[in-house]
């Protein structure tokens, strides 16, 4: 009779009640550890009871030989069934799925080596990142010999029906055989990893559509774990409506073979002005959506003008604002504010309502009693889109003559002298015949503190008296002017400011006038336009050729590249110079350089420095030389080239596409007017591509290609733009008509007007009408050579755009082309829309699941340090106390378990072990845990470090320093660092 020690394998059976005693008792559990029994352990002891029962009770009269077979025997079977041995049965991991359709149910592979089959519960649960628990079940199954997978239905297991909710839940599994012959086994895997299929839907478009316009939805759809764009996938939009809001049709369509998928969305043109889109993509019950919230806002352009800049107490100011909107029309019945401010607060404020034709205007009377300086004035609407203008009101008398400076030339040489003629003469014509001059060089600025104002310096040159004609004739040294000049090669040239102040002998009244004489070291001056700033792309420039006094230079250009300095500091090798091209720039002084010579010193950083050495010279021997320098970044780019920058009606646009990636596939946006007028995807193939739109009505003034690479990851895309013009006539002519040019004191004068469209049509329009003097005019000259007259909107002519040779944004864009466009004019058009920016807003939005974009490390951060936490602290303190640290694992596991904490079993979010590293770095001792990542396997990509703890590498010997010197300090002593540190000296070798 065989006595058998009984012994309890305890589990946790899933649900809420206490691990249970297979098959039978259910003792209460102290608390819901997870699965802790060990097979090894019960078998070793009921086989230990066997034999003492065999030798204590009915050993005797058995033969010797059965005894020695039992020993041979023992050790076979005990191996055999011990520890968790995959020789009887095993889960194989990397088999293992979670479909979710038609029905969820998990596929459990095992390969068993039993003879017959094993009878075997088993327990999932469903874990969060914060380890709580989601959702458990089991189930009782037979584990066939041989490979099987054993099919597990759960249905109900997930509330959410969405796969990002799903992607960093952890199935635990545990296979608990019937009896105690078999160990159990478990493991921790995560859903992502077995779910078959998961989809990431990715959104992209424009962030600010106008009401009334399409908007096309970019749609992505992808598998996060590999990247690949996922075909036939079922895709949806709808707009986020109020309850009580029409319902709009749904749109949608299934995604390409690459995954991807163009939405039209129709903007309702009563829609809130932050609207949202609801995209949802589709895979049988399970859904994964997007929410792309959009800004509607009216954008507006908004200029300020008044009747004049300078005004006295008691006058009346006229303020008038026009308003127009992102589409470049009037927009009415908006309400505008007018502000008027001093050194320190607010003293005027009014509303006023937009006519139809964009403008408001008030009135402001400005009291007798105010404060004599400037005041700024702004006019806002929508809070966010504002104009500004100044003016300054004194008791100022008005000039009674007035004062002009003639130089001999536009611009004077080395070596060269100045002469500047003084001309005065009376408002009504007649000249000054009597008056004192004097020719000052202004100096610089001076803060005055009594007079809380700055003051200029002034130094005299030259004094004289006008002669008969009003005239006087000064020569100006400019010797000292062209030192200051010096070689300073980004200096180009230089205006001197003078000042001539006559003084009337008649009246004894004194007026002014500033003049500037330009100084130049060259004769021909050199400017780059860096169209690209990217220095992994090709040098693709525009240079300028100029006189001094901007008078366009049609000249021979030699490109070099210089060569950058040595990071170590080593003499140069070879020619400082290299010669990369040649340039003739044309009547308008343009050229253009495109060039793949490697010409970038790239300095270990994302950016790059570039030197560029260029030479001009012309037929009559003029030259000009200039270096520049360009600071370019060294990333992936994208740009976009069109063919022919001026185009007429009924042309196509054309652009080529150059790309740093080999086969991307690039989006191409028509925007004009503010509205997306049409799209197209292009694939690239070695980097380049072309693309053609052809010709619609809405192609008028300005029209911007932008092409951009979505990159959802990064949450951005890389991005160019390009801009071509359809020119037309943009000024509507007024057609004023005076009765007569000279009138006497009290007759009336008599204006008409008829005003007509760029066409030549008759057209309503709003009328600004000002008459001022001439002499407060001449008074804001003569004072601050500053001001404008009458209403003006040159405030809506900034446009940032290149002026060349007198030509800037508008002046093509107010041509009529009647016939091919000259090659000279295309080349001044794509200088001047070089830099790329029109004010037009093509903001992208990016949306994607943020989850599906985190690592691992960030997901369980939070549990990673909980369970660490001990570990981490009591290392620190060991530290802080001590100057105890690990530096290899066996040390690290004493000093752990001295304090109870065992190394070996701390486990990850998936059951692995750490493992430990240790490494000097700098000046610190560095130990990490390292965690193998959802993979479990060492050294893979999805790796990464659990925690970091760094010691400095010499804190005890600074420890020991500091503590010696302060004795030394205190008591006089003399010391040696080896009495006090002998063992760490032997230790690190130190003497």
């Amino acid at each position: 009779m065989f006595h058998h020690r009984s012994t309890e394998l305890h589990y946790w059976n899933g649900s809420t009640e206490a691990p249970t005693r297979a098959k039978s008792q259910k003792p209460k559990a102290k608390n819901r550890e997870l699965f802790h029994a060990s097979s090894c352990s019960l078998f070793v002891l009921s086989t230990s009871c066997f034999v003492a029962g065999r030798f204590g009770g009915i050993m005797g009269g058995t033969r010797l030989s059965w005894l020695w077979g039992l020993f041979l025997f023992l050790p076979v079977f005990v191996l055999a069934q011990t520890g968790n041995n995959p020789s009887v049965y095993q889960i194989v991991e990397s088999r293992m799925r979670f479909p979710l359709d038609p029905v969820t149910h998990l596929q459990l592979p095992l390969e068993s080596h039993a003879e017959k089959p094993i009878a075997a519960r088993i327990y999932l649960q469903v874990l969060k990142a914060d380890d709580k628990l989601l959702r458990d079940t089991m189930a009782e199954v037979m584990i066939e010999p041989g490979p099987h997978t054993l099919d597990i239905p759960w249905p109900g297991v997930f509330s959410s029906q969405s796969l990002s909710d799903l992607y960093w839940y952890r199935l635990h599994y545990r296979v608990v055989p019937d009896g105690h012959e078999l160990p159990a086994q478990e493991g921790i895997v995560q859903l992502s990893r077995i779910i078959p299929t998961v989809l990431r839907l990715q959104v992209s478009g424009f962030k600010h559509p106008q009401r009334g316009s399409t908007l096309p939805l970019r749609v992505h759809v992808d598998d996060p774990r590999t990247g690949k764009g996922q075909g036939g996938v079922q895709v949806e939009a709808e707009w986020q409506l109020e309850k009580n809001d029409k319902p709009l049709p749904v749109v949608q369509g299934r995604t390409n073979s690459r995954g991807n998928l163009i939405l039209t969305m129709k903007v309702p043109g009563d829609i809130e002005s932050e609207p949202t889109i609801e995209t949802r993509a589709r895979q049988g019950a399970w859904a994964e959506s997007q929410s792309v919230g959009l800004e509607l806002q009216e954008r507006y352009s908004v200029s300020l003008s008044t009747d004049k800049p300078i005004y006295q107490p008691g006058q009346v100011l006229h303020m008038r604002a026009l308003v127009l909107g992102g589409d470049n029309h009037a927009r009415s019945g908006g309400t505008v504010t007018f502000i008027a401010r001093g050194s320190e607060d607010d003293v005027f404020k009014k509303e006023a309502k937009t006519s139809e034709f964009g403008v408001a205007q008030v009135d402001w009377e400005i009291p007798q009693k105010i404060r004599m300086g400037e005041y700024s004035l702004r006019a806002e609407i929508a809070s966010d889109y504002q104009a500004f203008a100044a003016i300054r009101i004194s008791r100022y008398e008005l000039p009674q003559f007035t004062v002009e400076a003639s130089p001999d030339k536009p611009y004077y040489m080395p070596g060269e002298a100045a002469r500047v003629q003084i001309n005065a003469s009376y408002l009504f014509g007649q000249p000054v015949k009597r008056g004192k001059v004097r020719i000052l060089r202004s100096g610089t600025e001076r803060w005055d503190p009594d007079k809380k104002d700055y003051e200029i310096e002034d130094q005299i040159l030259q004094q004289g008296e006008l002669d008969s004609s009003g005239k006087f004739t000064a020569g100006i040294d400019l010797k000292k002017d062209f030192e200051q000049l010096g070689d300073r090669d980004y200096l180009r040239y230089q205006d001197v400011r003078f000042a001539a102040y006559v003084t009337d002998l008649s009246t004894n009244r004194t007026e002014q006038r500033h003049f500037t004489l330009r100084t130049t070291k060259e004769r021909i001056h050199l400017y780059v336009l860096n169209r690209y700033e990217d220095s992994a792309g090709p040098l693709d420039l525009f240079i300028t050729t100029a006189f001094p006094d901007g008078t366009p230079a049609s000249v021979d250009v030699k490109i070099s590249a210089v060569q950058p300095e040595p990071l170590d500091g080593l003499p140069q090798t070879g020619p400082s110079r290299q010669e990369i091209g040649h340039i003739h720039t044309n009547k308008y002084g343009v050229g253009h350089f495109r060039s793949s010579f490697p010409v970038s010193s790239h300095n270990g950083s994302q950016y790059s420095d570039t030197e560029l050495f260029l030479e001009a010279s012309d037929r009559h021997g003029n030259r000009g030389v200039h270096s520049e320098h360009m600071w370019r970044r060294g990333e992936e780019y994208l740009h976009i080239t069109a063919l022919k920058t001026l185009l007429r009606e009924g042309e196509s646009v054309n652009a080529e596409l150059e790309s740093s990636e080999a086969e991307p596939e690039i989006y191409v946006d028509v925007l004009g007017g503010g509205k997306l007028l049409g799209t197209q995807r292009i694939q690239l193939h070695q980097g380049r591509g072309h693309v053609e739109i052809h010709w619609q009505e809405e192609f008028r003034n300005s029209i911007l290609l932008v092409a951009y690479k979505l990159d959802f990851a990064s949450e951005r895309s890389t991005a160019a733009t390009a801009q071509v013009l359809f020119p037309e006539l943009q000024d509507l002519d007024p057609g004023v008509r005076l009765q007569q040019a000279t009138y006497k004191p009290g007759e009336s004068a008599l204006a008409t007007f008829h005003v007509r469209s760029p066409e030549g049509k008759e057209v309503r329009s709003a009328l600004g009408i000002v008459i001022y003097d001439q002499a407060v005019a001449e008074r804001v000259r003569s004072d601050h050579e500053f001001g404008r007259y009458g209403f003006y909107y040159n405030d809506l002519r900034w446009d940032g755009y290149n002026h060349i040779a007198g030509i800037g944004y508008r002046d093509l864009l107010n041509r009529q082309l009647t016939g091919p466009v000259p090659p000279d004019l295309e080349l001044l058009a794509q200088a001047v829309l070089a830099p790329g920016w029109n004010g037009q807003n093509f903001d992208l939005f990016l949306e994607s699941e943020s989850a599906f974009d985190q690592s691992p490390s960030q997901v369980f951060q939070s549990q990673i340090s909980r369970k660490l936490e001990q570990l981490e602290n009591l290392l620190k303190f060991n530290y802080s106390s001590s100057f105890a640290y690990p530096k290899e694992l066996a040390e690290l596991r004493r000093m752990l378990s001295a304090s109870g904490i065992n190394f070996d079993e701390l486990r990850d979010p998936w059951g692995v072990p750490y493992r430990a590293s240790f490494s000097t770095r700098g000046t610190y001792d560095v130990m990490e845990l390292i965690s193998n990542g959802p993979d479990k396997l060492p050294n893979t990509a999805d790796d990464f470090t659990a925690l970091t703890i760094q010691q400095p590498y010499f804190g005890f010997i600074g420890h020991k320093i500091d503590e010696a010197a302060r004795e030394y300090a205190n008591e006089g002593n003399t010391f040696a660092i080896s009495k006090l540190l002998p063992g760490f000296c032997r230790k690190r070798e130190l003497t």
